[in-house]
């Protein structure tokens, strides 16, 4: 868990095909061989020129984990042009001292997709995306969806959110809003509690 959580934060900071390229590279160069951490550390230090030598030993003997909240969850129809399109909008904050990652994965109530049944892998989500939330920041998270979405599930990995695999299920996008679509990450100022005023 702790190695899959370690190469997903890598995938979430240089993009996945951009790291699984170099570690095919190293696989190939080195097939049926074991390799050093060292040739694994200077080909990310040459590629990105982010040297992550200490970020493994803190990795390998840290027992903090992060810990995530989240808030603000709307589901909505917006215009894009002349099109109705489903809006999805959360924050989500790391309010503790060690950097985290989030895989969300969303469903879509898409009949005309219908998946397979005779494929023998794993079914797969329509959509998914691993988000790196450092320690002590926050993220506003916005997806637009041509086609009603109809699940979210919010996978926290190694982290101190118990479940860490988090389940929405949507009941339906009937509120038109007249808002600007938001489809991206951007920073939000961090929280670090999810009580509102007046409320505890």
């Amino acid at each position: 868990a702790k190695g899959d959580n370690l190469f997903s934060l890598f995938r979430a900071r240089y993009g996945d095909d951009a790291f699984n390229d170099i570690i095919n590279r190293l696989i190939i160069a080195n097939n049926h061989q074991s390799f050093s951490f060292d040739k694994l550390e200077s080909s990310l230090s040459q590629t990105f020129n982010d040297p992550i030598g200490t970020e493994i030993e803190d990795w390998y003997r840290k027992t903090d984990m992060p810990g995530f909240l989240i808030k603000d969850l709307e589901t909505y129809k917006v215009l894009d042009g002349e099109y109705s399109k489903y809006q999805v909008r959360l924050k989500i904050a790391n309010p503790e001292e060690i950097d985290g990652i989030i895989t969300m994965n969303i469903d879509l109530d898409d009949k005309s997709n219908a998946r397979s049944f005779t494929s023998d892998g794993p079914e797969q989500p329509d959509y998914s995306k691993k988000i790196f939330i450092p320690a002590k920041s926050a993220r506003e998270i916005g997806i637009l969806f041509p086609t009603e979405p109809t699940r979210m599930n919010i996978y926290t990995n190694i982290s101190e959110n118990l479940p860490n695999n988090l389940i929405y299920e949507f009941s339906g996008f009937d509120e038109l809003r007249k808002v600007s679509v938001f489809d991206g990450i951007r920073d939000y100022p961090l929280f670090n509690e999810l009580a509102n005023k007046n409320e505890f």
